[in-house]
């Protein structure tokens, strides 16, 4: 039923793997040195001159003078403009101090503002934006900053903030479920392949749509190293259409989402997946991201997949084959998420989904759901309860292999389990066991959507990219050095963390696949 599957080693080898540290990937912004050439377009708020050289006033006038395979340099301040027609070919690049000489995306910090008057860019193919903070972007439509519709350019080392999709216009849907204005900073449509890496997403939202800060129809991004933060999808929305707190991959978006954190995200009014949602024969690769403190309003606190879609008055979609549809969700991590009814805050898989789950970690999760789908899963550390229901005729059933099982197993169908472990972790098994460690100060920075704290014992690197809970609130390790630490997320009160067990590595390709 299954086919042959990739040797595993043994159930402790598993057990191992799935509790190593995460690999040690740059996550979010970074300013990477950029040394201004000749051919270099430089802009600066105001008209001035540098070292003898033109400086243009506004980003659209250096835009307008722009030729392919040229760069546009931008040094701090605010530009309060909006539509920007990026230029096929042309990168734009910020964070540069007015001298041209030192680029710190963060020290100087290159805002480009919307005011609310539309997005902040028209897109263009193999265009580059690089190390800006893009704020105030709104569409009555897809993409509250940029739309990228068949269009693939690159979006790297930014921080994306307050941008956001308004609600159709007279939208009276007849069923749940409908299409409306997804992504409230960035929408992929229609064959884009745009390049998303290292961007910052806080505090985007949708009205009624879905993907709070990003989302795919009918298109392939790769979405890598980002960290999606404190992003909201349905604020109005009354018909449950707006799934994805964070991301929405959706109608045959065969995306790459690896070595993001995705970190107190919310879907509200109904919806599913708080952190990520796939659905409509949607066949990503999710891989090596830490799912931390989201929550969905229906089902799926981070992670939501499914198959076909909502069918009213139209007969089902017929199952597409497995190597074109098959969900791959390796080496991540999932802790502390909760969903409305208690029952899959880690993760729900239905709706006639094929899906590979390998060497992934869940822990204080409010339950792991699988129904009615195909699903192998090999070598996984579930400390959650894990529910397993429904199948249909053509699916291929339930394969457990080599997993761990820390808390409770229910299944109403036939599984098949192999080799599985189903006892909780005790005093043996430190690797799975919370760290406490006290606090001696905290400050959060909002413009970096971090918490900076004073620690009373120094930083290990093991720590890194852990998941940490102080009082009510989540965050995710980013760095530190001595007794200092960089955390993604803002804490609530208390005087000490809760440091989560690791974060499983990625596997290095292939199990379960031949």
């Amino acid at each position: 039923m299954f086919g042959p599957l990739a040797q595993t080693g043994g159930v402790r080898a598993l057990l191992v793997a799935a509790v190593v540290a995460a690999a040690a990937q740059a996550t979010g912004p970074a300013t990477t040195p950029i040394r201004p050439g000749p051919e270099d377009l430089l802009v600066s708020p105001g008209t001035a001159r540098a070292e003898g050289r033109r400086l243009f006033g506004t980003l659209r006038s250096a835009l307008a003078a722009a030729r392919p395979g040229q760069r546009i340099l931008v040094a701090a301040g605010i530009y309060r403009e909006n539509e920007l027609p990026l230029v096929p070919g042309v990168a734009l690049y910020g964070g540069f101090d007015p001298s041209f000489r030192q680029r710190d995306i963060v020290r100087y910090a290159t805002v480009i503002d919307g005011g609310g008057r539309g997005r902040l860019f028209q897109c263009a193919e193999g265009a580059i934006v690089d190390g800006f903070r893009l704020q105030g972007g709104v569409a009555r439509g897809p993409g509250g900053a940029i739309l990228c519709d068949g269009l693939s350019p690159e979006l790297s080392n930014n921080v994306w903030q307050g941008n956001r999709t308004l609600a159709p216009a007279d939208w009276k849907p007849r069923h749940l479920h409908e299409d409306a204005h997804d992504g409230g900073a960035v929408a992929c449509l229609n064959g884009c392949r745009a390049l998303i890496r290292a961007n910052l997403f806080r505090g985007n939202q949708t009205e009624i749509g879905r993907g709070g800060a990003l989302a795919a129809v009918r298109a392939a991004p790769r979405i890598l190293e980002n960290v999606f933060f404190d992003n909201e999808a349905g604020l109005k929305d009354p018909m449950r259409s707006s799934d994805g707190g964070a991301v929405s991959l959706y109608d045959r978006s065969h995306a790459e989402f690896a070595g993001n954190v995705v970190l107190s995200n919310r879907a509200l009014n109904r919806n599913d997946a708080g952190g990520l949602f796939v659905a409509l024969w949607s066949a990503p690769r999710i891989a090596g991201n830490v799912f931390a403190g989201n929550y969905g309003d229906d089902d799926g606190g981070a992670l939501f997949v499914g198959g076909q879609k909502h069918h009213y008055e139209t007969p089902l979609d017929p199952l597409p084959p497995a190597e074109v549809f098959t969900v791959r969700i390796e080496g991540n991590l999932f802790a502390g998420n909760r969903n409305s009814s208690r029952n899959s805050g880690a993760f729900r898989i239905t709706m006639e989904s094929r899906a590979v789950l390998a060497r992934n970690l869940t822990v204080e999760n409010e339950g792991v759901y699988f129904q009615r789908s195909e699903i192998r899963a090999l070598g996984n550390v579930f400390l959650d309860d894990v529910r397993v229901t429904e199948t249909k005729a053509g699916l291929g059933g339930y394969l457990f292999r080599g997993n761990r099982f820390g808390k409770g197993f229910s299944s109403d169908v036939p599984v098949v389990e192999e080799a599985s472990v189903h006892r909780k972790a005790g005093p043996e098994e430190p690797e799975l066991a919370a760290v406490a460690v006290f606090l001696e100060s905290a400050r959060w920075e909002p413009e970096l959507g971090m918490t900076i704290v004073e620690l009373r014992e120094p930083f290990r690197t093991e720590w890194r990219l852990r998941v940490l809970q102080c009082g009510d609130r989540w965050a995710v390790m980013e760095s530190g050095e001595g007794c200092r630490a960089r955390l993604w997320g803002e804490l609530g009160g208390g005087h000490s963390l809760r440091i989560l067990p690791a974060a499983p590595a990625a596997p290095g390709g292939g199990i379960g696949e031949r």
